[in-house]
C-alpha cells in the first residue's frame, strides 16, 4: 500500500511540474507572438532570467520576460551584457542599463559594458586603440592604447595597458604611472608592496610605484613581496639564490637553493636538495637563518626544517623529511625532532619533539613521546592562566587490535591556529584520533590523510582524495571525516561552514567550506558508507563560547542538513561546541575517544546514544550548557545503522 500511494505522490508531482513547464513554454509564446504583432520581429532569449530582441524596419530594441518594452527598435543592433545593453547605431557602439539609460556613450568602435559591476570601469575601443571608461560613463584612460586590461582596476586602482609591445601601468585618473617598457608587468602587488616586478626578455627587476627602476631586469626571480622590505631573494642564470639590496648590491652570494627574506633581520637560507617534478617543496639539503642587515650568520645551513619566527623563537628540525605524493603533488613534512633557537642561533628549547606550534600569548603546543602539554615562553614568560596538567589517560591509555581495515579510509582535519582566533586543543583533538585511528580501529598509516591547519586548498585536495580511492575499490571502500575546528554560519541562507584557517570571518560565503559540500564529496561516491564525525561550533563562537565577530548579532538556527547516498553525520552540536580544558580536547570529540577506549565493539548507534548523554549530561554539569550532539542517517543506512560496528 505504501508503495502504491509513493507511486501516486510521485506520479502527482511529475504532472505537476510538467504542467508548469508547459505553462511557462505557453506564455513564453504568448508573449512572443503579441510581440511580433506589434513589431514585426521578435526572439526570446531563455538567459539572465529571459528577454526579448524585437525588430522594426531593420532596427532592434529590447524587452523583457513579460513583454514590456525596454528599449525602443531604433539601433542597428542590441545585445545583453550583464547588466545593461550593448547598443550599435551607424557601426558606433554605447552601454545602455536595463532602465534605457545612457552610460556609455554612442562613439565607439566596441565596449565592453559587462566590466561596469564587476570591475567599476568598461575597456571602450576607438580607432583601433582601447581606453577605459567609468561607471558614469567618462573617458578617464584615453583610447591610445593596443590593449588594456581593466581587470585589476577595482582592487589595485591601476591597469596594465600596451603600447607598441610594451606595458606599463595607468592609474584611475589615467595617468601613466609605469611608462610602457615591459614585456610583461605585475599588477597585482601594487596596492599592498612598495615595488613592482617588471619584466624584459625574460629577466625580472623592480620599480617603484611611479615607475622608477630600482633593479634592473637582470634576474630571473626577484621575491619582492613585502612591504618595507631593504632586502630581496634574487634568483641567478644558474637558478641559484642570493640575496640583494635596494642598490643592487648583492649582500649574500648566489650559491643557494633557496630563500625567503622575512624581514631585514631574518631570511631562509638552503643549501643543496633538489624540488623533485611532482612537488613544489625542496626535498634534501640543510636549512639556515641569516640577518641581512648585519650580514652575519644567525646559524649557518644545519637544519633539516626551520619554521616561521614567533615571539622571538624559531622552530628548527633535526632528521625530518620532506617528501612528495606524486598523485596530488602535495608536500609533506614529516618526522625528527623539534625545538627552538632564539635570532641568534642559540637553541632554547632542546630538540626532543615530534611536534611543535608557533608560540602564541606565551605558551606553544608540543608533543614529546605521544603525549601533548603547552610550553611557556622562556623568553617572555605567559600572562595566560593555565590549567594544571592532569593525568590524561584518555591520550596514553590507547586500545590496539590486531586486525587491520584495510578498506577503511579517515580524512583529519584539525584547525587550531587561526590568525585571530584559536579553537581550543583542535590540534590535539586530530592527533588523538589519528592515534584511536591507528591502534584502536586498525586503519592503515597509509589510509590516513592528516590535515592540521588546513588551508581552502587542503580541503580542495581532500576532495580529489575521495574521489580516486572511491573509484579504485569500487564500492568497497570505507570512509570516515573528522574535523575539529571553527565553524560558523551565513547570515542570509542560513547555511552551515567549517573554517579553513586563512578564512575570512567576514567572507564567510568566499572563504567558508560548506558542510553541505563537505557531505556531497562523500554521498556523491560509490562507497560501504561515509561517516562525518563534526566537532565544530556553528553558532558564531569560538570553543569557549566567545564570538568570532564582535558585532554579529543573535545566533540564529542554522539550516538542517539530510545526508544521502551511505552517509552519516554525527556533529557536536547544531549550535554551541565546547571544550574541556581539564582533558585538552573538544568535550564530543573526549565522549567520542572515550566510548572508543572503553568499548572494544560498539556499533554506530551505541556510540550515538552514549556519546549524546555523556555530553549533554557533562555541559550542563560543567558549563551550565547543554551541548546536544546530532545524529543523522542517510535514508539508505537508516536500517543498517547498528551493523556498522567500529
Amino acid at each position: 500500500m505504501k508503495k502504491i500511494i509513493n507511486n501516486r505522490v510521485l506520479s502527482i508531482f511529475v504532472f505537476i511540474a510538467s504542467f508548469f513547464a508547459v505553462a511557462n513554454g505557453q506564455d513564453n509564446t504568448n508573449i512572443k507572438n503579441k510581440l511580433e504583432e506589434k513589431y514585426g520581429y521578435a526572439c526570446y532569449h531563455d538567459f539572465e532570467g529571459g528577454w526579448y530582441t524585437i525588430k522594426t524596419d531593420g532596427k532592434e530594441g529590447a524587452c523583457d520576460i513579460q513583454g514590456n518594452e525596454i528599449i525602443p527598435p531604433i539601433y542597428d543592433q542590441v545585445d545583453f551584457q550583464g547588466t545593461g545593453y550593448k547598443v550599435t547605431r551607424n557601426y558606433k557602439v554605447g552601454f545602455l542599463s536595463k532602465k534605457n539609460q545612457l552610460i556609455i556613450p554612442i562613439c565607439y568602435d566596441d565596449v565592453c559594458g559587462w566590466q561596469l559591476a564587476e570591475y567599476l570601469c568598461a575597456e571602450v575601443k576607438k580607432n583601433d586603440k582601447w581606453g577605459l571608461v567609468n561607471t558614469e560613463g567618462v573617458l578617464i584612460v584615453p583610447c591610445e592604447y593596443d590593449d588594456i586590461r581593466a581587470s585589476e582596476l577595482k582592487e589595485y586602482q591601476c591597469a596594465e595597458v600596451k603600447k607598441n609591445d610594451k606595458w606599463g601601468l595607468v592609474n584611475t585618473e589615467g595617468v601613466l604611472i609605469v611608462p610602457c617598457e615591459y614585456d610583461n608587468i605585475s599588477v597585482s602587488q601594487y596596492k599592498e608592496n612598495e615595488f613592482i616586478n617588471v619584466e624584459n626578455v625574460g629577466k625580472i627587476g623592480l620599480v617603484t610605484k611611479d615607475g622608477k627602476q630600482v633593479i634592473p631586469c637582470q634576474y630571473k626571480d626577484i621575491l619582492a613581496f613585502k612591504k618595507g622590505m631593504k632586502y630581496f631573494p634574487a634568483k641567478n642564470e644558474d637558478n641559484k639564490w642570493g640575496i640583494i639590496s635596494k642598490n643592487n648590491e648583492v649582500i649574500l652570494d648566489f650559491k643557494y637553493s633557496e630563500i625567503g627574506v622575512i624581514d631585514s633581520t631574518f631570511a631562509y637560507v638552503t643549501i643543496g636538495g633538489s624540488i623533485p617534478e611532482t612537488g613544489w617543496m625542496l626535498e634534501g639539503g640543510k636549512w639556515g637563518a641569516y640577518n641581512p642587515t648585519t650580514q652575519k650568520w644567525i646559524c649557518q645551513p644545519q637544519y633539516d626544517m626551520i619554521g616561521g619566527e614567533s615571539e622571538g623563537l624559531i622552530p628548527v628540525n633535526i632528521g625530518g623529511k620532506q617528501t612528495s605524493n606524486k598523485q596530488n603533488y602535495d608536500s609533506n613534512f614529516t618526522g625528527g625532532k623539534w625545538g627552538f633557537i632564539d635570532k641568534h642561533g642559540k637553541i632554547i628549547i632542546p630538540i626532543e619533539y615530534e611536534n611543535v606550534n608557533h608560540f602564541e600569548n606565551g605558551i606553544a603546543q608540543v608533543t614529546k613521546n605521544g603525549e601533548t602539554s603547552l610550553l611557556t615562553n622562556p623568553l617572555l614568560g605567559t600572562k595566560l592562566t593555565l590549567v594544571n596538567k592532569q593525568d590524561n589517560s584518555i591520550d596514553t591509555d590507547i586500545p590496539m587490535i590486531s586486525s587491520e581495515n584495510r578498506n577503511l579510509f579517515v580524512f583529519i582535519v584539525a584547525n587550531e591556529n587561526y590568525p585571530n582566533n584559536i579553537s581550543s586543543f583542535s590540534n590535539n583533538d586530530g592527533r588523538i584520533f589519528k592515534s584511536y585511528c591507528e591502534k584502536r580501529l586498525g586503519v592503515n598509516t597509509k589510509n590516513i590523510r592528516y590535515y592540521e591547519d588546513a588551508t581552502f586548498g587542503n580541503f580542495a585536495m581532500i576532495k580529489k582524495q575521495v574521489q580516486d580511492i572511491a573509484d579504485v575499490y569500487d564500492g568497497e571502500a570505507s570512509f570516515i571525516f573528522y574535523y575539529s575546528g571553527l565553524g560558523s554560519y551565513e547570515e542570509k541562507n542560513k547555511e552551515k561552514f567549517l573554517l579553513p584557517v586563512d578564512a575570512s570571518f567576514t567572507a564567510i560565503e568566499k572563504t567558508g567550506i560548506r558542510l553541505s559540500s563537505i557531505l556531497d564529496i562523500f554521498q556523491n561516491t560509490n562507497n560501504k558508507y561515509s561517516l562525518l564525525i563534526i566537532d565544530a561550533p556553528f553558532s558564531g563562537t569560538d570553543k569557549e563560547d566567545k564570538k568570532l565577530i564582535s558585532n554579529r548579532g543573535v545566533t540564529m538556527k542554522t539550516k538542517s542538513l539530510l545526508p544521502k547516498g551511505n552517509t552519516i553525520l554525527f556533529s557536536a552540536s547544531e549550535d554551541h561546541a565546547l571544550s574541556d580544558k581539564q582533558n585538552n580536547h573538544g568535550l564530543f570529540t573526549l565522549k567520542v575517544l572515550q566510548q572508543l577506549q572503553q568499548n572494544k565493539k560498539i556499533s554506530l548507534e551505541d556510540l550515538y546514544k552514549n556519546v549524546t548523554t555523556e555530553v549533554k549530561k557533562t555541559s550542563f554539569e560543567k558549563f551550565n550548557k547543554v551541548q546536544t550532539p546530532i545524529f543523522i542517517v542517510s535514508p539508505t543506512l537508516k536500517e543498517k545503522c547498528n551493523e556498522i560496528i567500529l
